[in-house]
């Protein structure tokens, strides 16, 4: 009986006549697989490639031309090869064989580096953090794994090793978790001044990361009237831009609020900002 699917197919271009050749144990995956690569731009075949840029999807159909057992798909497949015409014809190898296994196979140290540069600086989305976690989930690691992923990761080839310490140091002496760098937790630090030694971040230093979730977390939160010392409200400031686009002076407008006309100019100059906090 012959096998569902498995055969030789043509993928067919409409626009120019031209074909492809090949075989499959299912033959339909293997058109999907195909579209998915086209889609991507990433196909091997350079002439299938840009003739599906050129042409688009709509341009291209499968047609199934034999199906026939496994045994037998690269002798058919070798016969339409060697009878078809050349000038018609997508395919860049006109020899049937299968793509090649990776199987036992490793990377050399050079494409091992290069592999790492294109993927430094890329960051995972939440859908595919989301994946991950589903996939990982209910996943019980052996003790013999614990001991392999303790040794290399431990000391120096932790990540987050800092000065000697790691995360699983980052703990007060009252058990409480600290932030990198602290040696005190807020309840048990006890202050006996703050300047030279007696400073509990006293030789300590943030990372540039840190100092930036640090500016992102403190930006706005003391802007306009949010401010202790704010004298006008995000209403005042308001009035004192249209009071000014209206043609009144500076100084009457500083008399009115109780401000300096140069305060008045800093809002002024700056109204973009300051209507962007209302």
């Amino acid at each position: 009986m012959t096998t569902k699917n498995c055969g030789i197919y043509n993928i067919l271009c409409l626009s120019n006549q031209k074909i492809y050749i090949g075989s499959s144990k299912d033959i339909h995956h293997r058109y999907y697989h195909h579209l998915y690569e086209l889609r991507k731009n990433k196909h091997t075949n350079i002439h299938l490639q840009r003739a599906f840029n050129k042409y688009g999807k709509d341009s291209f159909e499968l047609i199934i031309i034999e199906n026939c057992q496994p045994e037998n798909l690269l002798i058919l497949e070798q016969e339409y090869l060697n009878n078809t015409n050349k000038d018609k014809c997508f395919n860049i190898n006109y020899r049937a064989e299968r793509p090649p296994s990776w199987k036992h196979k490793h990377h050399t140290e050079e494409t091992k580096e290069k592999i790492s540069q294109s993927n430094m600086g890329k960051t995972i989305s939440e859908k595919q953090k989301k994946l991950i976690s589903k996939i990982h989930k209910g996943k019980v690691i052996s003790q013999q794994q614990k001991e392999i992923l303790s040794q290399l990761f431990s000391g120096e080839k932790n990540p987050a090793y800092i000065d000697g310490r790691t995360m699983k140091d980052y703990f007060c002496q009252c058990g409480k978790k600290i932030s990198i760098g602290a040696t005190q937790c807020k309840n048990c630090y006890k202050p006996v001044g703050l300047k030279g030694e007696n400073n509990y971040m006293f030789g300590t230093k943030r990372t540039e990361n840190q100092k930036k979730n640090q500016s992102l977390k403190m930006k706005g939160k003391f802007a306009g009237e949010k401010n202790p010392s704010a004298k006008l409200s995000n209403e005042n400031i308001k009035e004192i831009i249209d009071l000014f686009e209206n043609g009144q002076t500076k100084a009457s407008i500083s008399r009115k609020y109780n401000i300096s006309k140069t305060r008045v100019g800093q809002i002024i100059k700056k109204k973009n900002y300051y209507l962007s906090l209302n």
